[in-house]
């Protein structure tokens, strides 16, 4: 496993559209409650999350776990979960405006925190180099190198 205690650690793989199979299995973070329903939610481009098929049910039931739909925002176990959102630091902004959209399966690539720290022009480079990368490890190597 890769130490993941931080599921704000995980945000930047929300760019990655072609991302659609994902195991986090023994990190820190899946002992809290709801962390899958969580990723789910965050990640609708997935198609599988530690080996298990994500299925439609399983989406609309994380959908409304994290964000109300009468109201057009985020649930209190939203905020709870990732305070980020609350204060308005989230690592991939956009969230409520990429929910009304009609391709809202289609993430944006955006800010991130994982490449805080370094200049914009690195940032860049290092949000290009993500999302041209095919594998985890790929993505794990270019994060080594902006470290």
């Amino acid at each position: 496993h890769n130490r993941i205690s931080d599921v704000r650690e995980l945000e930047v793989l929300r760019q990655c559209e072609w991302l659609e199979y994902l195991c986090v299995r023994e990190n820190p973070f899946t002992k809290f409650d709801k962390w899958r329903e969580w990723l789910i939610f965050r990640m609708p481009h997935l198609k599988q999350l530690d080996g298990v098929i994500v299925k439609d049910k399983d989406r609309n039931y994380a959908k409304s776990l994290f964000w109300n739909e009468k109201k057009n925002t985020f649930t209190s176990l939203a905020y709870k979960i990732a305070p980020f959102l609350r204060d308005g630091s989230d690592p991939i902004n956009s969230d409520t405006k990429r929910m009304e959209r009609k391709d809202a399966s289609k993430p944006r690539v955006e800010k991130s925190h994982a490449l805080a720290g370094i200049s914009k022009e690195e940032a860049a480079r290092a949000r290009e180099m993500i999302m041209k990368a095919k594998t985890m490890q790929e993505i794990q190597m270019i994060e080594a190198q902006f470290q």
